[in-house]
C-alpha cells in the first residue's frame, strides 16, 4: 500500500506543468540475483553465534524497475520505481519498495534549480544491499529484521549574482519511521536548511556556509517497553569556510573548516561544541568519477536515533577497467569513528567504529544486458552502555559479508538519461551535465543521411 501511494505521488510530480512537459521516455529493467550472506538475521555478533539455524545461507533476489524520463530545453526530470524481493533458502524473506524522483530546471541563464525526493518502504536488511554502489553511506547500523519507512526530499537554488559571486540555497528533509518495530527503533525526522556564498575566480573559489539542522528523535524503549531514552529535539548549527581549486580538466580539491554547536531545543541547554573539517580530492571525466573525502563534524543518524561526533573517510565512484572491454568497477568504501553525543551532559558517552566495503564489477557486452558481481562488507564495533550515564545505550558489534551475482536486462536498451541531483563540485562546473541555455537557438538539422553523433555508421558509408 505504501509503495503504491509513493508511486502515484511521483507520477503526479513527473507530469508537472504543461508548459514544461515533453514526450516522456519509459524504460523497464529486471535484475535477477543469487548470492550468499553470512548473517541472515542481521544480528549482533554475539546473538548471531547463539541463534539456532544457519547464521549464513544462500539467497535469491528479483528486482524489477521502471524509469520514466522527461525533458525539454530547460528541464530534465526522472522518476523511477523499484520493487525488491529477497528470499533466503531456508529461513526468512524480505522486500522493499523504492521511489526516486529528480528534477533539474534552468530558470534563467543565471539561475539553476534542483529538486529531488525518495521513499523507501521495506526491510532494513535490504536498505544497504539495494543502495547505489557508487554512493553507499558508511554509518551506525541497526541490527535485526524490521520494516521501516525511510523518506527524504530536497531542493536547491544556485544563483549567479554576478560573474564572480555565486549564491546557493538548499533545504533537505529526512525521516525514518518503524513500521514493524521488532528492532525497538525510534522514529526520527530532520530538517536541514543551508545557505552558501562564494567568490569565484577562474580555477578557485572561496566561500562560506551557514547550516542549521533541526532533529527530532522519538522515545527509544527496550524489549520490555521501558523507556531507555526519552523523545528529544536537537538544534545543530554549523558555520564553515571553504576553498576549492581545479587542477586541469579532471582533478579538483577542496578544504573546509569551521565550528559546530549542538543544543537541546526544549531547554536551550546541553550545549556541545565541536570543530568542522573537510578535505577532498575529486577526479571527474566523462568515462568515470572518483571522490576521496575526509570529514569531521556532527552527524545525526535517524536509523539508530542518535547524534554522533564523527570522523569519516570514504572513497566512492565508478571507473572503467579496460579501454576496449565494457568492464566497469563501482565502489563505495569508507570508515567512520564516532562518539555518541548526550546533550543531557553536553559530552560524548560511547563510541562506534563502522567499516563499509562495497564493490561492484559490471560487464555489459551489449546495451540490453549487464552481468554484475558484487561484494559487500559491513562491520561495526561498538561500546557497551555506561550504567552511570542515563543517555548511554549499547552500540552493538555487527558483521555481515555478502556476495551476489546479478543479470540485468534493459528495454529499450541503454542507460536512461542521468538527471543531476546536486550542483557542480568543480569551480568550472564541468562535473555536472548542463542543460542548453534557455534562449539558445535550436540546433541545425543534420543533412539527409547523416549519422547522429555517437551512433554506428551504416555499412558502406565513408565512416565505417
Amino acid at each position: 500500500m505504501a509503495g503504491r501511494a509513493l508511486c502515484v505521488a511521483g507520477v503526479l510530480l513527473l507530469l508537472g506543468p504543461a508548459s514544461a512537459r515533453a514526450t516522456p521516455t519509459v524504460q523497464g529493467s529486471v535484475a535477477l540475483s543469487g548470492g550468499w550472506s553470512d548473517n541472515v538475521g542481521d544480528l549482533p555478533i554475539g546473538l548471531a553465534a547463539a541463534t539456532e539455524g544457519p547464521a549464513g545461507e544462500f539467497f535469491g533476489e528479483v528486482s524489477p524497475s521502471i524509469t520514466i524520463n522527461s525533458g525539454s530545453a530547460r528541464l530534465l526530470q526522472s522518476l523511477s520505481y523499484t520493487l525488491d524481493l529477497l528470499g533466503y533458502l531456508h529461513t526468512s524473506w524480505a522486500y522493499s519498495n523504492r521511489l526516486d524522483w529528480n528534477l533539474m530546471y534552468t530558470a534563467s541563464p543565471r539561475t539553476q534549480i534542483v529538486v529531488g525526493a525518495y521513499g523507501f518502504e521495506g526491510g532494513v536488511n535490504t536498505l544497504t544491499l539495494g543502495a547505489d554502489p557508487t554512493n553507499n553511506q558508511v554509518g551506525a547500523l541497526p541490527t535485526g529484521l524490521a520494516t521501516i519507512l525511510n523518506f527524504g526530499a530536497s531542493e536547491g537554488v544556485r544563483y549567479e549574482a554576478s560573474p564572480v559571486w555565486l549564491l546557493t540555497e538548499a533545504l533537505m528533509l529526512f525521516g525514518n519511521i518503524p513500521v514493524d518495530n521488532s528492532l525497538i527503533m525510534p522514529a526520527g525526522v530532520a530538517v536541514d536548511p543551508a545557505f552558501q556564498a562564494a567568490r569565484v575566480w577562474k580555477s578557485d573559489s572561496v566561500g562560506g556556509e551557514l547550516r542549521t539542522t533541526w532533529v527530532w528523535f522519538g522515545a527509544q524503549t527496550d524489549a520490555n517497553g521501558s523507556v531507555v531514552t526519552p523523545a528529544e529535539q536537537q538544534l545543530i548549527s554549523r558555520l564553515q569556510a571553504s576553498w576549492k581549486h581545479d587542477f586541469g580538466h579532471f582533478f579538483s580539491t577542496e578544504l573546509g573548516g569551521g565550528a559546530i554547536e549542538v543544543m537541546r531545543v526544549d531547554t536551550g541547554g546541553g550545549r556541545f561544541w565541536d570543530w568542522a573539517g573537510l578535505a577532498g580530492a575529486h577526479y571527474v571525466r566523462e568515462q568515470g568519477q572518483l571522490d576521496l573525502v575526509y570529514t569531521h563534524g556532527v552527524e545525526p543518524s535517524l536509523l539508530v536515533g542518535q547524534t554522533f561526533d564523527a570522523d569519516q573517510v570514504y572513497l566512492r565512484g565508478a571507473i572503467p577497467l579496460a579501454r576496449k572491454v565494457p568492464l566497469t568497477l563501482a565502489l563505495s568504501t569508507g570508515f567512520m569513528h564516532a562518539r555518541q553525543i548526550d546533550t543531557e551532559v553536553a559530552s560524548t558517552v560511547g563510541t562506534v567504529d563502522d567499516l563499509l566495503v562495497d564493490l561492484l564489477l559490471s560487464y555489459a557486452p551489449n546495451p540490453e544486458v549487464a552481468l554484475q558481481l558484487r561484494y559487500q562488507l559491513l562491520y561495526q564495533l561498538g561500546s557497551p552502555a555506561d550504567p552511570t550515564v542515563a543517555g548511554s545505550v549499547d552500540e552493538p558489534n555487527y558483521l555481515r559479508n555478502t556476495v551476489m551475482f546479478t543479470i540485468v536486462g534493459h528495454y529499450p536498451p541503454g542507460a536512461p538519461q542521468a538527471v543531476p541531483s546536486h550542483f557542480a563540485q568543480r569551480v568550472d562546473g564541468a562535473d555536472v551535465p548542463s542543460i542548453p541555455a534557455p534562449h539558445a537557438p535550436p540546433p541545425e538539422a543534420p543533412p539527409a543521411g547523416a549519422v547522429p553523433s555517437g551512433a554506428p555508421a551504416p555499412v558502406g558509408s565513408p565512416a565505417s
